[in-house]
Formats: structure tokens, sequence, C-alpha cells
């Protein structure tokens, strides 16, 4: 039997599917609230921030942590460290890198040796050195993290200016700019080194990031940010419409664009390295994950849900310059025998579409299956370290060089179902936002940003 879980709708196994791909799927989730979320049911005023006051912007969800290198953290961890620590190099919207931390660095082969910029500094004012860029190398290559450390074979300090790296790597600087944040190595959570630091943390709630005098880079930060954790996408846009979010990193969904232009928003959207996937637990084989992806109409999924906001993932490594090809030996696959769990967050509008879609078109194919949306905070928090589900349907952001060697789907640990946007909207009263589909996120250039307070 299948069953679909959720508090308030329970569809039956035997849903015509378009009728399920359009159908709206509720905001309720299978857990109690966590955290305070404003409330969306009052007059629509619109609060516009004075000149002085905190930018508010809005993530969907809360990460687990804020160190990169945990083994809950997630792409919002990788998004608000872009603000709070720096790398040797960065990513701008177009992939490329560019220097940050490194005010030089030789090549030869195998190894580069980088000096660092000797004016670096952490927010307490002691000097950033080759001893903290080492330290955090090491502890990058003891986790899973999508980090550019994890592909340099060693790293050492030769004064504490410079750091020697050795590594079979194509692009040095594209390595070094990919998620390799540096850290201090003695210092405690709340020293950082970016163009923001860490001025207050509600969990739950938010975030609040203010501008670091002793910042080494230019230009300065001019305003605080405060990142506030959003519950739904639809509580998202209705505080974005009343002025009491000024910005927001906005997941892609059906007619994103039309809606966005409705409320009177302005937004910055490319379609780069983010992916939609499915993430495989432990409990199922290859050949199963294979027969889950295969059981699978990607093209009607398409053409419903993602439309012109993206287009299917045809290689398990997806980027914008790899458009197409086949996937390479991701057939053969065998439906599972028992029943399967398949997760998503709830008030991620797509992805709960997409997770009765996915639901719909495995029943069709007789394989037993249980759905349940899941609390964003908990599926983008503790599942991190250990998700119960079987197949859960995340979003994922990328980089250049991620995943480059040849596709190799022996593990199937993660299948990308199709690549699509990644939206930045604001308030008329903002400028500078824009979207960054790479690791770096929508806060890669925050310091830039001010607010006229509507004037």
């Amino acid at each position: 039997m299948s069953r679909w879980r959720s508090n308030r709708h329970r569809p039956g196994p035997l849903l015509v599917l378009l009728a399920v791909l359009l159908t709206a799927c509720p905001d309720g989730t299978g857990s109690p609230p966590r955290g305070r979320e404003p409330e969306t049911t009052t007059s629509p005023a619109v609060d516009a921030p004075s000149p002085g006051d905190p930018i508010r912007f809005g993530f969907l969800g809360e990460p687990a942590t804020l160190d990169p290198y945990d083994e809950t953290a997630s792409d919002l961890t990788r998004y608000i460290a872009r603000a709070i620590y720096p790398s040797l190099f960065t990513l701008v919207p177009d992939g490329t890198p560019e220097p940050l931390l490194a005010a030089d660095m030789e090549v030869d082969g195998s190894r580069a040796t980088v000096q660092l910029l000797r004016s670096a500094s952490w927010s307490d004012g002691s000097p950033l050195t080759a001893r903290d860029v080492v330290a955090s190398w090491r502890r990058a290559r003891g986790t899973v993290t999508p980090s550019g450390f994890r592909d340099i074979s060693s790293a050492r300090a030769v004064d504490p200016a410079t750091v020697a790296f050795r590594g079979e790597v194509n692009d040095w600087e594209a390595t070094l700019a990919r998620a390799a944040y540096i850290l201090p190595s003695e210092r405690d959570a709340r020293t950082t080194a970016g163009p923001f630091r860490i001025a207050r943390r509600t969990p739950g709630l938010e975030v609040v990031l203010e501008p670091d005098p002793l910042w080494f880079g230019r230009p300065k930060a001019k305003e605080t940010i405060r990142v506030r954790f959003i519950r739904t996408t639809g509580t998202m846009l209705a505080l974005l419409e009343r002025g009491e979010l000024d910005a927001a990193a906005f997941p892609s969904m059906v007619n994103a664009a039309e809606r966005v232009q409705a409320a009177g928003l302005q937004a910055d959207s490319a379609l780069g390295w983010e992916t939609i996937r499915l993430s495989f637990g432990t409990g199922l084989s290859r050949l199963q994950r294979a027969g889950v992806a295969e059981a699978l109409d990607l093209g009607v999924m398409k053409e419903t849900l993602i439309r012109s906001d993206g287009r299917r993932a045809t290689t398990l490594h997806p980027a914008p310059d790899r458009a197409s090809g086949p996937y390479r030996s991701v057939s053969g696959g065998t439906p599972p025998e028992v029943e399967i769990s398949v997760t998503a967050p709830a008030g991620d509008e797509l992805l709960t579409q997409l997770l009765r879609a996915v639901y719909a078109q495995l029943d069709a194919t007789d394989v037993a299956v249980e759905a349940a949306p899941i609390d964003p905070f908990i599926f983008y928090g503790e599942w991190l370290r250990a998700d119960p589900s079987d197949v859960s349907i995340r979003r994922a952001s990328g980089a250049p060089g991620l995943g480059i060697p040849p596709d190799d789907p022996a593990g199937l640990d993660h299948f990308p179902l199709f690549q699509v946007r990644t939206y930045v909207v604001w308030r008329p009263e903002v400028e500078g936002p824009r979207s960054n589909p790479t690791l770096d996120g929508p806060l890669w250039n925050a310091r830039d940003w001010t607010s006229t307070g509507g004037s």
C-alpha cells in the first residue's frame, strides 16, 4: 500500500498524474513549529525600512550550523559562511574565480604557493596567518563537504604569510575558491574574518550580520543584514509584499517570475549550478536506486512544473556548459520490493509538488511508497546528519570543478533531476543584490548592498 502523509491533505494512490502536478500543495508540516514566524494574516500595509535600518533578508529553512566544515553543514551554511569567512579565491556568478585572501600565487604543475594579504586579520584584531589556512585545509579533508580543499593532498605553512599546496589539481584558482573557507585555528566560533561579523544569533528566527570594521577587503560593508529563517515560500512572498522582508533567496517555483512581478518586486536569476536531485539513503541498493530513477517521467515533470525555469539534467554532474549528453550506465535498475519512504521539505512549493509527482509515478509502477513533506528546519538541519528516508528530494548548489570526474553512477548517492534557476528577489528600496548560482550563494556581494529607506 502506498501512503501520503501530511497534516491536511491525503491524496489516494490512484490520482491522475496531471491533477497531482497541478494541485497546489499545503504549507502544513508533519512536525510542530520550531522558532517564531511572523504572522501572515495582518493588513497589507508596507513597513519600508528607514535609512540606517538593517536589511532583512530571508532564507527558506534554517542551517543547523554556521560552521561550513561541520557534518550538518548545508548550502544555507555555506551561503552565510561567505559573508563571515574568507577564502583564498571567491566565485562570481559566472563561476570565474577572483582573488580574495590571496595576494599572489605561483603554480608549478601539482604545486601551488600562495602569498596571503598581510593586512588580513580576524574580527578580534589578531592576524590571519598561514597556520589558519592549513588548519582549515585539515578540517575540510576530514569531512564530506564539497570543498576544494578536499582535492588538495597536502598543505604546509612556509611562513606566516605563505602556504604551499600539493595535489593533482587542474585549476588551482577554481579549486581554492570552491567552498574552501578559512576559519580561525584556535579561536571561538564568533571570531570571523569576512566583510561581516556575527552580532547576534537567535535559533529558529535569525542571525544578524553587522559590518566588520577590521575587514581587509574593499569595499567595506555598508549595511547590517538580518538574515531571517522562513518556513514556507508563501510566507516569504507575503513578507516581501508587506515590506517585512527587504530581500530573499527566493526558491524557483511554477510561474516564479510572474508572481514576483505581480508583487511589485525586483528579481535577478541565473541558470547555472543549482539542481533538484534525489538523494538516496543507505537502505537501497544501487540497482534499486536506479530502478527508482528509471520509473520517473522527467519529461512530464519538466513541462508541468519546471517549465521555463530550468531544464532536465542530462549528466550526473550538471553545469552551465554541460547541458547535453546521456547519463552513463543509469539503466537496468530493479524496482524496490519493499515500501520506501520519500520526503521533501514542506514549505518549498516546487519540491512538495515534485514529491507528489514522484509519489504518483512510483505508485503507478507498483512501487510501495510512503511520501511525506518534512519541516524545513528539520530537513535542512538535523536530517543532514542522519536522514531516515530512503529517498529525499533536495536542492543543491554546485561550482566549477565540483564532480568533474567522469559520470560514474556506481554508487548513485545522488541523482540530479533538473537544473533550475537561482533567484534573488528584493524590494525597490534595496540596491545591489544579484543572483549567484554557485556555492557562494546570494550573500556573495552583500557588502555592496544599500537601502534607500523608501526615499
